[in-house]
């Protein structure tokens, strides 16, 4: 709704100063949703497919999500290509904003034709059940569980947040890059976090999550490394280090699995939710702040960052779960 109702928002020029401020609302609102659902989704599918196979249906989840930024990237590359600017800021900035109304409708309404797992049903027969609430037990008996998934969370955020939605900005801002390649490269970038992030998945069925976080959060500290080194105004080198780094972030695949096995089954979705969502939140709002304050220290000051978070999420998920 908060999507539909900014493709249609009334301009300056016809209700004046409160036009941004609606804007900010809207905005303010959206960010509330946004991946409200992710931790129900990834749940949803581990609980129902063999658990031979719980890390690449997580893997497949994360990539769906991935495919619709994308879908944003080479739509906004499109009407960046395909028309002025000036025609862009008369009004085809709108046209992303409806079409992603109208796809949260629709998933809105696909969502009530699933049916409820195996494991929540099992959980709904079983009289003995605790009757307390959820959160409660989460932050009673879990309180660790709940840091370890907020620090895992924080490496899936810093990657989407930084080197999908906000390296483009920069990159057009502070290094004087075109719009077309910039967001040409940025899909390019989101097709292998897309790759990445299945082979991720699929990586902790076969040898763990240990193994997949450490490989991943490795190379993706390495190439990220690379990427804003290379970084120079007019410059477009860092086109091929910027599709790796897409790659290791895939490593985000693994985390959904992490999480999930940290939590038994009647606090999992609260317990994953108030984590994934909590830390979400504190990554967003601090993320802006925090990347234009480190790159007044230099790029190496960002990339250093990433090896912090990459190696704290790798202590988070060495602990053997469930």
């Amino acid at each position: 709704l908060p999507a539909l109702l900014m493709s249609v928002l009334p301009s300056y020029d016809h209700i004046g100063i409160a036009a941004p401020v609606l804007l900010l609302l809207l905005r303010l609102v959206q960010g509330v949703a946004i991946g409200g659902e992710v931790p129900g989704g990834w749940i949803f599918v581990a609980e129902h497919v063999d658990r031979a196979y719980c890390g690449l249906a997580c893997g497949v989840i994360s990539a769906s999500l991935e495919v619709g930024i994308l879908t944003g990237s080479l739509i906004a590359t499109l009407i960046n290509t395909a028309f002025l600017p000036a025609e862009v800021v008369g009004g085809l900035w709108r046209l992303p904003f409806l079409l992603g109304g109208v796809f949260g409708l629709l998933a809105a309404l696909l969502r009530y034709r699933l049916a409820e797992t195996p494991v929540f049903l099992s959980l709904q027969r079983q009289r003995s059940q605790r009757r307390e609430f959820p959160l409660g037990g989460v932050m009673l008996r879990h309180r660790r569980e709940v840091l370890e998934s907020m620090v895992l969370t924080w490496l899936l955020a810093t990657c989407v947040l930084v080197l999908i939605l906000m390296l483009p900005n920069l990159l057009l801002q502070r290094f004087g890059t075109q719009p077309a390649p910039t967001l040409l490269a940025n899909s390019l970038a989101i097709v292998c976090l897309i790759a990445g992030s299945i082979v991720a998945g699929a990586m902790t069925d076969q040898w763990g999550i240990r193994v997949t976080l450490v490989s991943g959060a490795a190379g993706l500290a390495v190439c990220q490394g690379w990427l804003f080194a290379s970084l120079a105004p007019g410059s477009y080198e860092f086109m091929l280090p910027y599709a790796l780094s897409g790659f290791f972030a895939g490593v985000i695949g693994a985390i959904p699995l992490a999480m999930i096995r940290r939590f038994p089954a009647e606090l999992r979705y609260s317990g994953m939710a108030f984590s994934y969502n909590l830390s979400y939140a504190i990554c967003g709002v601090v993320s802006p702040f925090l990347l234009n304050a480190l790159l007044e220290l230099g790029r190496g000051a960002v990339s250093a960052y990433f090896w912090v978070v990459c190696v704290a999420a790798v202590v988070a998920g060495w602990r053997q779960t469930r």
